[in-house]
């Protein structure tokens, strides 16, 4: 029995799992189990991919498959592919999810209201190359991050950073990423940090905050911090060239 191999490919099996299909009771929040096992698999399973092909790889260069057993984990390890392809096909979906989010944000028109290279880079391809091979490497040469500007009295879940286009281009959308965690964790420089630079490089105005946690808050605590961002948006947005009046604030 190839242990190791075996240790390699039943522990990305069982994040595909959770991934793919949740224990119950489930509830999609850090205080579930599953949530720790799957969602780094959602969020990269290329990483994963590359991870059972090496240890693939490896485990037929040390005759490790030579044994029934062997085949078995094997056989295991393509039926957690095909678990991560449909993962990664999920994840693809999500450009469509986005585009009707805008659409309902900021109005059916709104590609029109903005400058015709800031279109056309909308329109751009995804960067497979990044993604397929530098999925960890986020920052971008052409984007300011302007880190912990406060917006409010509660200390360090009172600030927030702000993405921009070095050129500094004016009348461009804004984004206001407030980060998930059932209000009981999460980082506003942690989380959504590819899709922050991405739009910020295309020409956004790009807002990623903190807001007060449970449990030494307590609802509408989170609510009245999103406002308040809300508000620093709209007051100094125009200072790093956003356009105060076209803001789309997703969950």
């Amino acid at each position: 029995m190839p242990i190791g191999y075996l240790v390699s490919v039943a522990l990305v099996t069982w994040c595909a799992l959770c991934a793919l299909v949740p224990p119950r009771p489930h509830y999609s929040s850090p205080s579930s189990l599953s949530y720790w096992f799957g969602f780094l698999i959602n969020e990269l399973p290329f990483v994963a991919f590359y991870w059972l092909l090496a240890s693939t790889v490896l485990a037929f260069a040390e005759g490790d498959i030579s044994s029934l057993a062997g085949w078995a984990v094997f056989g295991l390890a393509v039926l957690t592919t095909a678990g991560l392809a449909v993962i990664a096909q999920r994840g693809l979906q999500a450009g469509s999810v986005v585009d009707r989010e805008l659409r309902d944000g900021l109005g059916a028109g709104w590609g029109a209201t903005i400058n015709a290279e800031m279109a056309a880079r909308l329109r751009h391809h995804l960067p497979w190359a990044r993604i397929l091979f530098a999925p960890l490497f986020v920052w971008r040469r052409d984007v300011q991050r302007i880190a912990n500007i406060r917006y409010g009295g509660a200390a360090k879940q009172n600030l927030l950073d702000l993405y921009c286009h070095r050129s500094r281009p004016t009348g461009s959308p804004t984004l206001v990423y407030f980060h998930g965690g059932s209000f009981t964790s999460g980082n506003k420089n942690r989380e959504a940090r590819p899709l922050l630079y991405r739009l910020a490089s295309q020409g956004w105005v790009c807002v990623s905050a903190n807001y007060r946690l449970s449990p030494s808050a307590r609802f509408p605590d989170q609510l009245i911090d999103a406002k308040k961002v809300i508000a620093w948006v709209r007051e100094h947005g125009h200072d790093f060239g956003a356009d105060p009046t076209v803001t789309c604030h997703p969950r």
